[in-house]
């Protein structure tokens, strides 16, 4: 965030410094030196580079920390998470609709359950 001060100090005095020059060359009907124009042309756009290098860092931060957050929660609440009884199991075996064996893309032996609400599990056998 230092940086990002720091750019947007530079970028004022240079535009501060650029127009005084120029009102002052205009003021004594003197032409202002290209070469100078180019060089505080290129400190500008050097800034606002840093600048928006600096802004989307930060963002990625926010993106990164809010992924590890939501992860954490999601392992906190798996880690509660109880296992279902052998009833439990029986009654969503027996409510499936369709079992279909087979092979998957990739060669692998695999099982296609449609369970009674709609919803397909596909089990892979590693070979």
């Amino acid at each position: 965030m230092f940086a990002y001060i720091i750019a947007a100090v530079i970028i004022a005095v240079v535009i501060t410094t650029i127009i005084f020059v120029v009102v002052g060359a205009v003021e004594r009907h003197k032409k202002v030196n290209l070469n100078w124009l180019l060089l505080m042309a290129t400190i500008i756009l050097a800034c606002t580079l840093a600048m928006v290098l600096i802004y989307y860092s930060e963002h990625d931060k926010e993106v990164a920390q809010t992924s590890y957050d939501q992860g954490y929660e999601d392992g906190v609440a798996s880690a509660s998470h109880t296992l279902p009884t052998n009833e439990e199991m029986e009654e969503w075996f027996s409510s499936t609709k369709e079992v279909i064996i087979g092979e998957n893309e990739g060669g692998d032996k695999a099982v296609h359950i449609i369970d009674g609400q709609g919803n397909e599990w596909v089990l892979i056998a590693d070979n």
